[in-house]
């Protein structure tokens, strides 16, 4: 939370948007040198996190198009698979009836 009591993160709004403009304004800073002290801080850890919110976000939305990529490819591949699978099958059952014909009559 910002000194304001506003939250620090909100959606991809800029850093500088989210502060207030008296946190922004060098009179308030130069007042009273805890004070300002303690607004660079906050700012600067609101930024960091911003920034560390905003990676994290990215990461993210890399990794989901790479799954909706390999869904994808995965998909094609059963597709193409399944029709060989099938006549894998048949021509199992083909040599398989092809033997036993061949056993009765052998016997």
């Amino acid at each position: 939370m910002l000194p304001s009591g506003q939250p620090h993160l909100i959606g991809c709004r800029s850093f500088y948007s989210i502060l207030p403009k008296q946190a922004l304004s060098s009179d308030s800073l130069v007042s009273d040198p805890r004070l300002s002290k303690a607004k660079r801080q906050s700012c600067t850890q609101a930024f960091t996190s911003s920034i560390g919110h905003a990676s994290l976000e990215r990461q993210l939305l890399a990794v989901q198009t790479t799954k909706m990529k390999l869904e994808t490819k995965l998909c094609e591949w059963d597709l193409q698979i399944e029709p060989l699978q099938c006549d894998r099958r048949w021509f199992a059952d083909r040599e398989s009836h092809g033997t036993q014909e061949k056993e009765c009559e052998q016997a």
